[in-house]
């Protein structure tokens, strides 16, 4: 956080750059039907112009907050996409990817004299900067982000978890916003100032900067106990509150970061050197880790009015595999005729709740697919094998899929309050699952068979211990396709033959192993 960017030393040219990059970008983006508003830097400088305030250098460069468009789902690479191919021919304007995509603008004749065009989108799966783009106040003709939301980007900045990102913040921007944004609550403007994530960014742009102080936070509604310390109180001069950890509620239908001073929303390397420390606690149970991240997502799933059922590893474990899953496999059963894909699906679910579910493109070579995580919130203490990125991939699947069946009420079995396959069915898609990924070219699928085989045969193991209202095999063969079925019987003589001490409990089943 070093104030403010490195400046050409032309304000008066920087000004007028910015103007005409404006002029050019917004009616491209109004005919393209996308709601955007100026922000940042360039967006103070107007403000400050509309007040009659004394002129301020500025960047030379705008940043655009996109309102997120949930049936469009544009990214920022299709934004920019999008308006170059908007662009008339007179106009200068060129699309660039360093790290990230954004546009440049450049005066007519002198390349030199350019204008870099960045954007940020704001709701859907990304944090909302802005709740009704109808508050956007036009300052000579451009869109202009109100103040407070100015304030609430700088401040979004410090969650960030690359650091690249968060030097982005301007100090002097936030200082002066805070001025200028008068003595309302800020949480009058937008709930966003009462979200966890915000809260510990603002404890965190007040902390690392020695001695500043954060009355002005006080003033404008923010609670006074977060600016604690290992020390006296920075706002109060009372002792630090003690520090404990959520746990992990099952009733929960979300993860909710606790209200307590010292959990964090913030990534893992951002922690201000004089915050308190939470005490150290065991490595969670994965196994009941991964259960309650179930029980959210069958919760939402539910809020979206449909029925569902657990497979893969997670329902192994259920019945009673000792391997812990890394993962979640859901096949949802929404009621016939069903019109949508399950892209629709995991769409809804991180509509639903942004700050707890995130969407990236599948790793599968030319993928089209996005792939659904459930995101742990900072402080919550999880399980080493997901402490790297924070998250639990969630696989959400349809009927007819991967010969996936369609189940019934009365099929799904429930296994500690939740809904999974039935043994049979659970059985022979695990098979498929070995069959498949041992059959496979590509690398990061091959890899799993090993535990395929490992699920299979614990699964096996079970079987004979299961009570017949659980095992239910005479019933479970209607929800499989003839030709699905000898399919299963090639990969249980195919198992057998590498494990063939399953014979046995295969033949118990009802299933011809030689």
């Amino acid at each position: 956080m070093n104030g403010r960017k490195n400046l050409p030393k032309d304000p008066a040219l920087n000004a007028a750059l910015r103007q005409k990059a404006s002029a050019i970008l917004f009616p491209i983006l109004r005919n393209l039907g996308i709601e955007a508003a100026l922000a940042h830097e360039g967006a103070f400088c107007l403000h400050q112009l509309n007040s009659l305030s004394s002129p301020r250098e500025g960047p030379r460069e705008i940043n655009v907050v996109v309102k997120y468009d949930l049936d469009l789902t544009r990214s920022i690479e299709d934004i920019c996409n999008e308006v170059i191919a908007q662009a008339d021919a007179g106009q200068e304007l060129s699309k660039a990817i360093s790290k990230s995509w954004h546009l440049e603008y450049w005066a007519a004749g002198d390349e030199d004299k350019k204008c870099r065009v960045q954007f940020t989108l704001s709701g859907g799966p990304f944090p909302i900067i802005l709740e009704d783009f109808s508050d956007i106040l036009y300052i000579q003709g451009v869109p202009v982000m109100p103040i407070h939301a100015l304030l609430l980007q700088q401040v979004l900045l410090m969650t960030e978890p690359d650091p690249a990102k968060r030097r982005e913040v301007s100090v002097i921007l936030v200082q002066d916003c805070l001025d200028a944004v008068g003595d309302v609550q800020l949480h009058q403007l937008s709930p966003q100032w009462i979200s966890r994530r915000v809260i510990d960014a603002i404890k965190l742009l007040v902390l690392q900067k020695q001695g500043r102080d954060p009355s002005r936070w006080i003033k404008l509604g923010i609670n006074p106990h977060i600016f604690r310390t290992v020390g006296p109180s920075v706002a109060t001069g009372h002792p630090p509150t003690q520090v404990t950890p959520q746990a992990l509620n099952p009733s929960a239908n979300v993860f909710l970061p606790s209200t307590s001073a010292g959990t964090s929303l913030l990534p893992p390397n951002v922690t201000p050197a004089v915050v308190e420390t939470p005490p150290a606690v065991p490595d969670p149970n994965t196994q009941v880790v991964v259960n309650l991240v179930a029980k959210i997502v069958v919760s939402v799933i539910g809020e979206l009015g449909f029925n569902c059922a657990i497979f893969g590893s997670t329902a192994c474990q259920l019945y009673g595999n000792s391997r812990p899953p890394g993962d979640l496999d859901i096949l949802v059963l929404p009621p016939e005729p069903f019109y949508q894909d399950q892209e629709w699906i995991k769409q809804q679910i991180v509509n639903r709740y942004p700050a707890h579910f995130a969407l990236r493109l599948g790793k599968t070579p030319g993928a089209t697919y996005r792939v659904l995580f459930y995101k742990f919130g900072y402080g919550i203490p999880i399980p080493s094998m997901f402490t790297g990125a924070r998250e639990c991939k969630v696989d959400i699947l349809l009927p007819g899929t991967m010969d996936l069946p369609r189940l019934t009420s009365s099929d799904i079995v429930w296994r500690d309050g939740l809904p999974v396959f039935p043994f049979l069915t659970l059985l022979v898609q695990k098979l498929q699952a070995w069959g498949d990924h041992l059959d496979t070219s590509e690398p990061h699928k091959f890899k799993k068979h090993p535990v395929d085989a490992e699920d299979v045969v614990g699964l096996l193991s079970l079987s004979e211990n299961l009570p017949m209202t659980v095992l239910r095999p005479w019933r479970e063969k209607s929800l499989m396709s003839t030709e699905f079925q000898a399919r299963s019987l090639a990969r249980v003589k195919r198992l057998c033959r590498i494990f063939p001490a399953t014979k046995p409990s295969w033949r118990m089943l009802g299933f011809d192993v030689e």
